[in-house]
C-alpha cells in the first residue's frame, strides 16, 4: 500500500521489518527492490537483493528472485550463478532449471539446454513453458518436426487448463 502511495521510505521500512521475521519472503524483498527502482535507484535495490541472497544462500526462492533481477539487468553470469544456487538449494525446482535452459540457449550452449529441457519435460510433463522453450530450441536447431511436436504438447496441455 505504501509503495502505491509513493511512500517509498515507509514501504522500505515495512518490507525490511517483514524480511527480519521472514527472510525468504520474496514479495517483501520485491517491495524493497521496487521502492528503490521507483526512485531511480535500481542499483541500490539490486544490491539489497544481492545482500539478502548472500545472507540466505540456501533459500531457493530468494536465489531465484535474484536470478530474475540479474537477468533483467543484463547480468547473465550473475543470473546463472543465482539460478544454479536456487537449484542447489532445492533440486528439481522447475523455474530456475527452465531459466538456466534459456540462458544456455541464448549463450549457444545447445547441448546443455537440451539436457535441461529433456529433464524438465520428463519430470514435469504438464509444464507448458517447458514444452514451449523446448520447441524454440528445436526450431533453432532446424528440427522442425520435433518443434511442432513440442508445440502440439503445449497446446494440448493449455487446452486442458480451465479458464479463470
Amino acid at each position: 500500500m505504501k509503495l502505491v502511495q509513493k511512500d517509498y521510505s515507509g514501504a522500505r521500512a515495512s518490507a525490511e521489518q517483514v524480511l527480519k521475521q521472514r527472510p525468504e519472503n520474496v514479495p517483501a524483498l520485491s517491495v524493497l527492490v521496487e521502492s528503490y527502482s521507483a526512485q531511480n535507484q535500481t542499483s541500490i535495490g539490486l544490491q539489497k537483493a544481492r545482500e539478502q541472497a548472500l545472507r540466505y544462500p540456501a533459500s531457493a526462492p530468494v536465489q531465484q528472485y535474484l536470478g530474475q533481477l540479474l537477468y533483467r539487468s543484463g547480468d547473465r553470469a550473475g543470473s546463472r550463478k543465482a539460478f544454479e544456487a536456487a537449484v542447489a538449494a532445492k533440486p528439481g525446482l522447475v523455474n530456475p532449471e527452465l531459466a538456466l535452459a534459456q540462458l544456455d540457449t541464448i549463450e549457444n550452449k545447445l547441448d546443455e539446454a537440451r539436457k535441461r529441457l529433456t529433464a524438465v519435460v520428463s519430470s514435469h510433463p504438464g509444464y507448458v513453458p517447458g514444452h514451449l522453450l523446448f520447441a524454440q530450441l528445436e526450431m533453432i536447431e532446424g528440427r522442425n518436426p520435433a518443434a511442432i511436436e513440442q508445440y502440439r504438447k503445449a497446446v494440448a496441455l493449455d487446452d486442458k487448463t480451465p479458464l479463470r
